[in-house]
Parts: structure tokens; C-alpha cells; sequence
């Protein structure tokens, strides 16, 4: 849902797990699963079907590119955007008094 916003018309995703070709925000959210089923949001390769902050911050525009399938022939509007929002993501983790107020909020 973070890397939810428009990719561009060129650019898809062919699904490593059906061999199925999505675009749009249906590719982002497959593209998405897939990189954190293969553990790439993790930092520890025991537990890979997790996101932590140390995981994140190991996140480049050259990782999500791979990830998401991005080349020349295949281009993703906002790639370095999507990188950098997942970047600050990391930062956000690690700072305690914001997760303690994220905490005290009532959804």
C-alpha cells in the first residue's frame, strides 16, 4: 500500500509465482507481496516474512528496481520516490517516541 501510486502506463510486473503480467496499482501491490515474501523488507533471513526497520533501511532505488522488475524497455514513474519513502520508513521505525505514539492512537 506504501508504493500505491502511479507507476506510469509502460511499466508491469510479471509475477514470479503465476507467470501472470499485472500493471498498474494491481502489479505495485503483486510486485510488493512477492518482495516481501522473498524476504527483502527483512533483516534477518530466519524470519523473512517480516518487515523491520533494519530490513527497510537496507532498501536502494537499485534493490526496488530489481524488485520490481523496473529496467529501460520497462520504466516506473517515482521509483526513487517509492525507494526514499521506505527509507524515511526505516528512520520512523527506529525512532521510539514515534512508535510510542502510534501506539496511544485509536483506529
Amino acid at each position: 500500500m506504501l508504493l500505491d501510486a502511479g507507476a506510469g502506463t509502460k511499466w508491469s510486473y510479471k509475477s514470479k509465482e503465476s507467470g501472470k503480467v499485472y500493471s498498474r496499482s494491481e502489479g505495485l501491490a503483486v510486485a510488493s507481496l512477492e518482495m516481501f515474501k522473498a524476504g527483502a523488507f527483512s533483516s534477518d533471513p530466519s524470519q523473512p516474512h517480516q518487515v523491520d526497520a533494519t530490513g527497510l533501511s537496507k532498501v536502494t532505488v537499485e534493490l526496488l528496481a530489481k524488485g520490481m522488475q523496473v529496467s529501460e524497455w520497462n520504466p516506473m514513474s517515482g521509483l526513487e520516490g517509492r525507494a526514499g519513502l521506505l527509507m524515511r520508513l526505516a528512520s520512523a521505525l527506529q525512532n521510539a517516541e514515534i512508535l510510542v505514539l502510534m501506539a496511544d492512537l485509536e483506529i
